[in-house]
């Protein structure tokens, strides 16, 4: 899939993170860290900001100006929103916001109490992958 095939996926994935409720499982640190850039800068600059920095940790500055690279693909009116929230810090911009929300997904299903095996066929992913969300480890 090109790269611009795969924008508007991602803007309908964003919105959806954008209105996702908060509950037992969306604690999951990627999810929570996209669905609180998009709510805060919306989807489309959230899918811009993953599109350029998606799976580089990124410095926000504390005063967002229009030479700074975030602003650069942002826009300045987003930099500054995100500055607020982030300012000062790095924060690592998730590569896939897709397997973030499967994984935040598989967490908030066993936390109801579902078995391996429904969460895989509910979601449509393998036992092993739902077994290494489980034990947090690096998928590959």
């Amino acid at each position: 899939m090109s790269a611009a095939g795969s924008i508007p996926r991602l803007y309908r994935l964003l919105a959806r993170v954008a209105r996702a409720p908060e509950r037992e499982g969306y604690q999951l640190a990627r999810i929570s860290l996209i669905g609180d850039i998009t709510r805060v800068i919306g989807v489309e600059s959230a899918a811009h900001l993953a599109r350029d920095f998606g799976g580089r940790r990124v410095y926000i500055p504390a005063k967002a100006s229009a030479t700074d690279q975030i602003a650069r693909s942002i826009g300045l009116a987003a930099a500054r929103s995100l500055a607020r929230l982030y300012g000062g810090d790095r924060v690592m911009i998730p590569a896939d916001p897709d397997r973030a929300i499967r994984r935040a997904r598989i967490i908030a299903l066993r936390a109801r109490g579902l078995s391996v095996s429904r969460i895989a066929r509910t979601l449509g992913c393998t036992e092993r992958y739902v077994y290494k969300v489980f034990s947090g480890k690096k998928q590959g």
